[in-house]
């Protein structure tokens, strides 16, 4: 009995490209081009680039979404805060590719910014021409079920913020990650097919990540010449997570000894990632890859985790000579030491208590709403904020409940603390849901570096894994479900990982009709 085998290399785009379905796509995609350039006050590199990237996502769809994943890890949603005597301004801050096209062109109501333009336009043309080749199918994947409850939990904890008298637009910007990350997630379900896009995909994650360790780089050493002191970070809050990743990405295909190419790429530019993880000087990260190592430990075979044991063995005295040196030192080169030593040593001076005592300040006022209204929560877009109770940081500014030292525009609507802010804003259906996602997740990447063959293929499966685990372990002292691009790069690494057993059934049924 002879089996269909999905061949990656046959490019059906090709015979459907004079299609009517294929003219609708690119016709539907173009408009979303003209809602960018025609009445927005974009550079004219920008209108230019909008339009050569929405072809590119009408002509490659999966080329396109590695393009829309590059430019959301390249780019900041935020600026750079240093807080510090300089405040750094890269061009990287001044496009328009995380702005709501409402507010940058005359489209009321119109709420897309253009990477999700650039999403959006990926799925049309991948869709159509599945749909015309007779080739379309639904992949929900694994991970399905528990999007599914999450994302009807967070439309219910939305209607009922808007109900009750919350914004509509702190609402949507509350929640839009998590809808991205569900989005993102189904694409990737769907368009990864084959070896070549998993690697791609991941070429397309270093290369990005290496164009902002070098900004890290360009910012800690011209601008501020190695000194960290006076100022918070060189880097945007997410970069933290995302540095984090290569060094993490780099052991386990060491572990698995896959993917020599990709491995020896990160093997050398490890100081480079080493260095830009520092100078993010992002606490919950260094705290969050930490805990990763000793789950890593417990997932791995035994023979695997023993070689770690060993190495960690070996590297323990030169771990704590390093600690006990620099434990009350404040040059750059401990700032390792520092960022830990700020979490559990209390009574310090300086930004790092001031920030300990803020995140004290929301966790009490977010208990107290959760006790408040435990089974529904507030509702998006209402505050959290109410009463007063004040803080004296170093510098005698007063700090009090109503968060006013802090210059986010969004402080009173979303919390350091997502985890708790979830629950206070979502009610105990949310955060249910959410955690149900999350241990299914961690348990299906679990089982997939216990099952799968390819090397290659459980290192991406324990990496996902272990991401997941440090976004929980950050996102409980950072603002990391709210922000797009780390959502987005979850959910694309999410999506993949689901489609990791199907690609290496199609690789043994591809290896067996060869062997024939």
């Amino acid at each position: 009995m002879s089996e269909t085998i999905w061949d990656a290399n046959v490019r059906p785009a090709r015979r459907i490209g004079e299609g009517t379905w294929q003219l609708i796509a690119a016709s539907l995609s173009l408009l979303f081009g003209l809602f960018c350039i025609r009445w927005a006050p974009l550079l004219a590199f920008e209108a230019a680039a909008a339009l050569a990237l929405l072809a590119l996502c009408i002509a490659r769809p999966f080329t396109g979404l590695l393009a829309a994943l590059a430019l959301t890890l390249g780019l900041d949603q935020i600026g750079i805060s240093t807080n510090g005597p300089i405040e750094l301004d890269p061009f990287t801050e001044k496009t328009h590719f995380f702005v709501n096209l409402n507010s940058v062109a005359r489209l009321p109501g119109f709420y897309l910014n253009f990477m999700e333009v650039m999403l959006v336009t990926c799925w049309l043309s991948w869709s159509v021409r599945r749909l015309k080749a007779g080739t379309l199918q639904w992949r929900g994947g694994a991970l399905a079920l528990p999007l599914a409850i999450l994302g009807l939990a967070l439309v219910a904890a939305v209607m009922r913020g808007v109900a009750t008298g919350g914004l509509w637009k702190i609402a949507l910007w509350s929640t839009r990650g998590l809808f991205q990350l569900i989005i993102v997630y189904l694409l990737a379900a769907h368009m990864m097919e084959s070896r070549s896009q998993v690697r791609a995909l991941f070429w397309t994650i270093i290369g990005a990540l290496i164009f902002r360790a070098l900004m890290a780089l360009y910012h800690l050493g011209v601008i501020f010449k190695f000194s960290l002191e006076s100022v918070d970070s060189v880097t945007t809050h997410e970069e933290g997570i995302f540095f984090a990743s290569m060094l993490l990405f780099w052991m386990v295909l060491q572990i698995y000894r896959a993917e020599p190419a990709q491995r020896r790429t990160l093997a050398v530019l490890l100081p480079l990632f080493v260095i830009a993880f520092i100078a993010a000087k992002r606490r919950a990260a260094m705290v969050a890859l930490i805990c990763a190592i000793p789950y890593l430990l417990m997932i791995v075979d035994w023979r695997r985790a023993r070689r770690l044991l060993m190495a960690g063995f070996l590297a323990l005295p030169l771990l704590l000579v390093y600690t006990v040196a620099f434990w009350n030192s404040t040059s750059t080169v401990a700032l390792p030491v520092a960022l830990v030593r700020s979490l559990f040593v209390a009574g310090q001076v300086g930004r790092m208590e001031t920030s300990n005592l803020y995140r004290l300040v929301e966790n009490e006022i977010l208990t107290s709403r959760i006790r408040q209204s435990p089974l529904t929560g507030l509702g998006f877009g209402h505050v959290f904020v109410y009463g007063r109770r004040t803080i004296v940081d170093e510098s005698g500014k007063t700090m009090a409940t109503d968060l006013a030292v802090s210059t986010f525009p969004l402080a009173h609507y979303i919390a350091h603390n997502q985890i708790l802010w979830l629950w206070a804003m979502g009610g105990l259906l949310l955060f249910g849901a959410f955690w149900f996602f999350v241990t299914f997740a961690v348990a299906h990447g679990t089982r997939l570096v216990r099952t799968l063959q390819t090397p290659y293929f459980k290192a991406v499966a324990l990496l996902v894994t272990l991401l997941v685990c440090m976004q929980m372990l950050v996102s409980y002292g950072d603002q990391q479900l709210t922000e797009y691009r780390t959502m987005v790069y979850l959910g694309l690494l999410l999506g993949t990982m689901v489609r990791l057993p199907a690609i290496e059934r199609q690789e043994a049924l591809q290896g067996g009709s060869a062997s024939k």
